[in-house]
C-alpha cells in the first residue's frame, strides 16, 4: 500500500504503525488483515484517481474488485469504503457509462458476497446478554436520525479513551 499510493505515503505508514494496529496485526483476529486490506483498496484507488496513468489496466480493475469483496466480508463496517471507486475520474475510462458499470460491479459485488456471508452465518452469531438484535434494528430503521444522535454522542464521550486505545499513552 506505501508504494502503491501516489501521495502521502508517509501518512500510510504513520497509520499501519498506530500501536493499536500493530497490536491487532500481531493477534490471532481478523482485524490486522482488515486493516491491511482497508489500507490496500485504499491505496489503489488513490493510484486510480491520482495515478499518471491515462486508463485503468485490467489488471487494476480486477484488484480493486477482488479487495472491495474481501473487505466487505471481512468487515461490514468497512463496505462504505467501497464507495471510493466513485472517486476515479471518468477519463480513467472509455467514458461514463464504462465508469458506472465498473462502479456498479464493485459496489453490486461487496453488497452481494456481505449479504450471502451475513445469511450464511445468521445461525452462528450470538447474542450477547439479553440483546435483541431485530428490536434494535427495527428502532434503528424506525428512527434512523435518533440512532445518529446516540453515535455521536457516544463518540464525544468516550472519544478520549478511544484515541489513547488507538494511539497510545
Amino acid at each position: 500500500a506505501i508504494r502503491i499510493t501516489p501521495f502521502f505515503k508517509w501518512a500510510f505508514v504513520l497509520v499501519a504503525l498506530i500501536p493499536r494496529n500493530l497490536f491487532q496485526a500481531a493477534s490471532l483476529s481478523a482485524d490486522g488483515p482488515t486493516n491491511a486490506i482497508a489500507l490496500l483498496l485504499t491505496a489503489f484507488i488513490l493510484h486510480a484517481v491520482f495515478g499518471r496513468d491515462r486508463s485503468l489496466r485490467k489488471w487494476d480493475v480486477l484488484l480493486i474488485l477482488i479487495l472491495s469483496v474481501l473487505l466487505s466480508l471481512a468487515k461490514q463496517f468497512y463496505l462504505p469504503l467501497v464507495g471510493m471507486v466513485f472517486l476515479i475520474p471518468v477519463d480513467k475510462f472509455r467514458g461514463w457509462r464504462q465508469k458506472i458499470i465498473f462502479c456498479t460491479i464493485v459496489i453490486g459485488a461487496a453488497v452481494l458476497s456481505t449479504g450471502i456471508w451475513s445469511m450464511m452465518i445468521r445461525d452462528l452469531y450470538q447474542l450477547w446478554k439479553e440483546a435483541n438484535a431485530p428490536e434494535q434494528m427495527s428502532l434503528v430503521m424506525a428512527r434512523p436520525w435518533a440512532f445518529v444522535v446516540v453515535a455521536v454522542r457516544s463518540l464525544l464521550v468516550s472519544w478520549g479513551s478511544l484515541a489513547f486505545s488507538m494511539i497510545g499513552v
